[in-house]
């Protein structure tokens, strides 16, 4: 038997710090990722990996975003070289990570990670 809860502030055990029902909504990720190459270690809404180009990878979603003006931080974890990460395209399908070397610009050894913020399709 399906249940449904209708409240517009959440409250913590003693009735102090209320949060509107809203805010949790919308400041949730709708899916973020960590990933080695085209391997996810963890992810959430996150359906597969494509491997684009050197260092180049697209995250595919399980739900589409509702459009593609969504925010989109990003990181990377690499302890041998100063790698960043790039936003190479987002779609309402689909976000891409490019990780280079900031001194270089070549393609970096990175493992990408990130999260999107916005609204689902």
């Amino acid at each position: 038997m399906a249940s449904e809860l209708r409240v517009n502030t959440l409250k913590d055990a003693s009735g102090n710090n209320s949060v509107a029902t809203s805010v949790v909504s919308n400041g949730t990720a709708k899916a973020w990722w960590s990933s080695n190459d085209t391997t996810l270690k963890d992810s959430y809404n996150i359906a597969s990996v494509t491997d684009v180009a050197a260092s180049d990878y697209g995250f595919n979603f399980t739900a589409n975003m509702n459009n593609d003006d969504y925010a989109f931080p990003g990181a990377t974890l690499n302890t041998t070289a100063n790698d960043v990460i790039l936003t190479q395209q987002v779609s309402t399908s689909q976000c891409r990570q490019k990780s280079v070397t900031s001194n270089t610009g070549s393609a970096g050894d990175s493992q990408p990670s990130g999260a999107t913020f916005g609204d689902l399709a």
